[in-house]
């Protein structure tokens, strides 16, 4: 299916002569340009190349109603070495998007479809993807059931947009985090390993009770126990332990990170004492961590994400205002530095397929 261009002279002019501001935040400014592809009678049928605008939807709309919706997130780093741009793991975040679609039975996108979007976008991107390290374009996929009408059946047509916006890198200083102890956000045999939109709602009241109690960020537990490390909000969590780096396993409540997947590959490359880091994917008990933290054990906790790549944490903390310091940030502060590297062309990854190098359209430059 040929992508379609319906871009006016108007939007190549903002396109070409955009000037970004020093600090861009994170999804505050829009990619002026986006691309739209609708699913209609058992396929795909248009693909289009558009300005950034409004959607007209149904009221009805299904996807609206009954939360079939899914996004991904993923980024378009400035090549530092040689210009243009790279988009980290680009593959990995296709493949994601389908095992969400899958999930919530909307049709697969195809992997040219995924692709030719995001170079679309990111060809055309030049004045708007930061040069500074850490900063990128962020590309936002996200797909809906479109179809008109209250009713749960018959539920054929489905959008699928692609937007991208300039952005900072999240959480650039160490956080402090509070501990959910009584909130959960996903459940086994629910929807917490993929990413739905329904499943970042509970971000806004658990940020709002984060920041009464001095932090930045959440940290949720299993729900079948209430004792186990599951995720941070939109974040993996790691902790080094015993010099030994931990994560909990992918059990169906915690969303498989591509960064996740990335820090345990670089993690695994790492020297400690002339031996290679132990990386362990396996249950964290939250009162044992705690009391590893007191002791001296855990020195370092830290989450990862696309937004924010790495964020090393300073504090966790209880509601009742106990609080247990993390002393040092040396190992996330190491592949943080390497991602970005990997990220910006400074440095090749090991690993065959992580980047995907796009040229700039040469009037746009």
């Amino acid at each position: 299916m040929q992508l379609s261009e319906k871009i006016e002279e108007s939007d190549l002019q903002v396109l070409r002569h955009a000037r970004l501001p020093e600090k861009v935040g994170f999804g505050d400014i829009m990619l002026p340009i986006m691309t739209r592809a609708r699913f209609r009678d058992g396929q795909w049928q248009t693909h289009e190349l558009l300005p950034y605008q409004a959607l007209s939807i149904s009221p009805s709309c299904k996807g609206l109603h009954y939360g079939q919706v899914i996004f991904e997130g993923l980024k378009a780093y400035a090549n530092l070495q040689s210009g243009g741009a790279i988009v980290f793991r680009m593959k990995d975040h296709w493949a994601r998007m389908n095992q969400s679609a899958q999930h919530l039975l909307m049709p697969s996108i195809p992997q040219a479809l995924f692709e030719e979007s995001i170079k679309a976008l990111v060809s055309r991107a030049s004045t708007y993807i930061p040069a500074k390290k850490g900063d990128a374009l962020y590309i936002r996929p996200f797909m809906f059931s479109s179809a008109s009408g209250l009713g749960l059946s018959n539920n054929t047509d489905f959008d699928l947009y692609f937007i991208a916006s300039p952005s900072e890198a999240y959480f650039t200083e160490p956080l402090d985090v509070l501990i959910e102890r009584d909130q959960h956000r996903a459940f086994k045999g629910g929807t917490g390993m993929i990413k739905m939109a329904g499943n970042y709602g509970q971000i806004f009241a658990s940020g709002q009770r984060a920041q009464a109690a001095g932090c930045g960020l959440s940290l949720w537990l299993d729900a079948e126990t209430g004792r186990y490390v599951d995720e941070f909000s939109a974040m993996n969590f790691f902790a080094l332990v015993d010099g030994v780096l931990k994560t909990p396993p992918l059990k169906g409540t915690i969303l498989p990170g591509v960064t996740r997947a990335s820090v345990i590959e670089l993690a695994r490359q790492q020297s400690v004492d002339g031996k290679s880091l132990e990386v362990q994917e396996v249950d964290i008990e939250i009162d044992a961590l705690l009391a590893n933290i007191e002791s001296g054990r855990c020195t370092e906790v830290f989450a990862s994400g696309t937004g924010a790549t790495i964020t090393p944490i300073q504090h966790l903390k209880e509601a009742d205002g106990r609080s247990y310091r993390l002393p040092t940030w040396e190992l996330s502060s190491a592949i943080k530095a390497q991602l970005q590297s990997i990220h910006h062309g400074i440095t090749a990854p090991e690993t065959a397929g992580w980047c995907t190098a796009i040229s700039f359209i040469g009037s746009w430059i």
